[in-house]
Parts: C-alpha cells; sequence; structure tokens
C-alpha cells in the first residue's frame, strides 16, 4: 500500500493526478503496482476519499449535487439522518439491497431497493451509510453501485462519520 500512496503523491506532483479527481479515476491510474486489485482498490478508494471530503468538506459535495441518498437503513444511517436534518439537508431517500428485510422508512425518509430507485447515477450522491467497522460490506456495495452505474459514491470511514457527527 506504501507504493500506492508513494505513487499516489508522485502522479500529483507531476500534475497528471489532479487535486479533485473522483477516487475511481484515481484508482485506474495507480491500479498496475497492486497484486491484489479488487481488496486493495478499495483501500485506495478510502484513502482518497478520506483526504478528499475531510479537505474539501462533505457539506460542499451534498450541496454540489442535485439530490442526495444514503445507502444503508441501520443505526449508522439512522444516526447520520438525524445530523442532515439538523444542518437543514434533506436526503431524497435510503436506499437497500431489499427492502423486505428493512424498515418502510429510517428517520421518515423513505427505504427502496437501490436497483429500483429513480436516480440519476451520474449526479446524484450516493453515501454508504453502512457501519466502517464492517469495510468487506462497504466494499461490496461499493462494487455494485459503480458497476451499476453510480458515479458519485461516498464511503462512510469512521473518520467522516466522526467529522458529522
Amino acid at each position: 500500500m506504501h507504493r500506492v500512496i508513494d505513487e499516489f503523491q508522485r502522479l500529483r506532483q507531476q500534475g497528471r493526478l489532479k487535486e479533485n479527481e473522483w477516487p475511481q479515476e484515481a484508482w485506474r491510474k495507480l491500479g498496475h503496482l497492486l497484486e491484489e486489485p479488487a481488496a486493495c482498490e478499495f483501500d485506495c478508494i478510502r484513502i482518497l476519499q478520506k483526504e478528499r471530503f475531510l479537505k474539501e468538506g462533505f457539506w460542499q459535495e451534498v450541496h454540489r449535487t442535485r439530490r442526495f441518498y444514503l445507502y444503508g437503513a441501520g443505526k449508522v444511517a439512522e444516526r447520520l439522518l438525524q445530523n442532515l436534518a439538523r444542518q437543514g439537508i434533506s436526503v431524497a431517500g435510503v436506499l437497500v439491497q431489499n427492502p423486505a428485510g428493512n424498515p418502510a422508512s429510517v428517520a421518515g425518509v423513505p427505504v427502496e431497493a437501490w436497483q429500483e430507485a429513480s436516480i440519476d447515477r451520474e449526479h446524484d450522491l450516493v453515501v454508504i451509510a453502512v457501519t466502517p467497522r464492517k469495510p468487506e460490506v462497504q466494499q461490496e456495495i461499493f462494487f455494485q453501485l459503480e458497476q451499476a452505474g453510480y458515479r458519485n459514491v461516498i464511503v462512510l470511514t469512521r473518520e467522516l462519520q466522526e467529522a458529522l457527527a
């Protein structure tokens, strides 16, 4: 992983990797360095997102997007929804894999299957609000969404969760 971070810094200094590039784009430029791409890709994405969103501000990204969704209907999502409501930010919906095993709404926000949601996959923002203690679950969700064409996905890291509390 240190090789990836070193290469990331080198590409940035050379101007070949821009400050505002999404982590997925940065990953594609760095992926050749890793022996286990899938697991390391997600770690790299989390590192880049943590740097970006703690530096530039999660709130700026939320305000920049047209609509904002959370993925996950558990306690993490519920706490985040309460924090967002205190900030005056509304969430368009809560996305889950299977609505049958989840509540109909979380903190008053409707829950729906991510596959059936009417989302602008290019522009709307999705935050994976699943406990950061389960990175393997976050990883699975992230890659499902990315494969389905979602372009604005933020993984809720422990640091970001604490910053939003």
